[in-house]
């Protein structure tokens, strides 16, 4: 199956000549992402940063074909600029002249209308479904920085959302990407009282709906009790408080 393609972001400030040596050496970089799947790629010579990532529930062959067809498509759809990203429903991938796809930081909403209830619960909804997705993230370092959940919002509504960071981040600045979506939901935001909405930041997306949407489909939503959220959040305090020992440690012994 074909991946399905979304949305693209270009900085219209970072403008090149379609024959120039910068756009030669970006055609060089895509093409090596073109036979890889969740890669970094730096050319440091040329100051040329590139990320091909895919969902975290992919196999590596969807996975492949994905970033294979989004690097040839950020060439077509932006053949004139140096700092540009792409976003499909499976993958995302990314160039800019910068060490990190962060500073493009576009802020690019796609949503779905027919609210099944009030505004103010299902933001209350989103935030903890948000807070228990980055919970996971957090402690566990084998995710990837992808995750997912499902809340049961009321009696006939569940929430699924799932949240994933670019590979070139760590948990701490992955939270801040997070964070900053929430304001998405507020009142008078793109994604207020939206049945789903999907939020496109240049580190960082989050995505939400009243029904499953990974795939496959099936048994793919992690359902996190408040109980094992509190368990998340001791698990990192913990951390905290051993890194916090080590470096007065560290700072003692000098």
């Amino acid at each position: 199956m074909a991946p399905s393609f979304k949305v693209y972001y270009r900085k219209n400030t970072s403008i090149i000549e379609p024959d120039s040596l910068a756009s030669i050496n970006i055609d060089n970089l895509l093409r090596g992402m073109r036979s890889s799947s969740n890669a970094v790629f730096m050319d440091e010579d040329n100051h040329i940063y590139g990320l091909g990532q895919c969902r975290g529930d992919l196999d590596m062959n969807t996975c492949s074909a994905c970033i294979g067809d989004a690097s040839l498509n950020i060439k077509a759809s932006c053949p004139d600029v140096s700092d540009a990203q792409i976003w499909y429903d499976e993958c995302t991938s990314g160039i800019a002249g910068t060490c990190s796809l962060a500073n493009l930081m576009p802020q690019i909403i796609m949503r779905h209308g027919g609210l099944p209830s009030p505004a103010s619960s299902l933001r209350s909804g989103l935030a903890k479904l948000l807070d228990k997705i980055k919970a996971r993230i957090a402690t566990d370092p084998t995710l990837g920085g992808f995750a997912n959940a499902e809340l049961q919002l009321t009696r006939s509504n569940t929430l699924y959302g799932v949240a994933q960071c670019t590979q070139d981040f760590s948990s701490d600045v992955c939270g801040k990407c997070f964070e900053g979506t929430k304001a998405e939901f507020e009142d008078n935001k793109p994604c207020s009282g939206k049945v789903g909405c999907k939020v496109f930041y240049g580190s960082c997306d989050f995505r939400y709906a009243f029904k499953p949407f990974l795939c496959p489909y099936a048994n793919k939503f992690e359902k996190i009790s408040d109980k094992a959220l509190e368990e998340l959040t001791r698990y990192k305090a913990k951390q905290i408080d051993e890194l916090s020992s080590r470096k007065s440690m560290m700072v003692s012994s000098f």
